[in-house]
């Protein structure tokens, strides 16, 4: 979450400073055909809508496929058991 926000804030605040409108940080100016600080936005905004579709859908797909190879989920004995004793046979608290 922390570079997923990280990233969406600086790609589109990318298309503020690049304008030499305001004076700040000595902006290189817009692309060519793009003439005013909301038509950038628009584009920064598309970018980070197909970013944010792209890493959706490479993630569900490396999802099911870690799925299929191991799987996402321990069993319902496992679970029952405690996660200590499945993953590590060994317990993490000696509470009776």
């Amino acid at each position: 979450p922390v570079h997923g926000i990280g990233g969406i804030l600086g790609t589109f605040l990318a298309g503020i400073f690049a304008s030499t409108q305001l004076g700040l940080f000595s902006g290189q100016g817009f692309a060519e055909g793009i003439n005013s600080i909301p038509e950038q936005l628009k584009v920064q905004v598309i970018g980070i809508v197909a970013v944010l579709v792209y890493t959706a859908v490479v993630t569900w797909i490396l999802l099911k496929i870690v799925d299929v190879m191991v799987g996402l989920r321990v069993s319902i004995e496992e679970e029952t058991e405690g996660l200590d004793i499945a993953s590590h046979e060994e317990r993490a608290y000696d509470i009776h």
